[in-house]
């Protein structure tokens, strides 16, 4: 798909890594969807997307924002991957999974999501952020020199 982008479609290499993401992309949130209603069905919850008693316009906007930030991630994912070399399967993926974990666990921190667990947990987390930390420019490191042998 991403080769007939380029030369079928005329498309920006750059931007040839989006053309499966509309397949992948899609599977992934028709199926999402189809589960959501199910449990809403199955919990009798359907009425929560109307019921005036909630934050609903918050609720939206962030659902809104979120969709679009998952997007962005894998926009800006594929964009960086394109520029890669051929090595870019044995960092890229992993970079990327590293940085959604690292970040998504700062901002835990910054919200204050792990107050209230114990010293020895927020140790662990440190522990495996420096463990992620290392790991993602051991995985760097090791593609690079991978580029300079070939």
């Amino acid at each position: 798909m991403q080769e007939l982008a380029v030369t079928e479609g005329g498309a920006d290499p750059i931007y040839a890594n989006n053309a499966p993401l509309l397949l992948i992309l899609w599977g992934g949130g028709l199926m999402n969807f189809l589960f959501c209603i199910t449990l809403n069905l199955r919990n009798g919850s359907v009425s929560d997307y109307v019921d005036r008693e909630k934050p609903l316009a918050n609720n939206y906007i962030f659902c809104i924002l979120v969709g679009l930030i998952a997007y962005s991630e894998f926009l800006f994912f594929g964009m960086g991957e394109t520029q890669m070399g051929r090595f870019s399967v044995l960092a890229s993926y992993p970079i990327h999974m590293a940085f959604i974990i690292a970040f998504s666990n700062m901002w835990g921190i910054l919200l204050h999501e792990w107050r209230g667990t114990s010293g020895r947990t927020r140790g662990l987390l440190a522990l495996g952020l420096l463990f992620l930390l290392g790991s993602t420019i051991l995985s760097a490191y090791g593609s690079y020199q991978l580029t300079l042998l070939n």
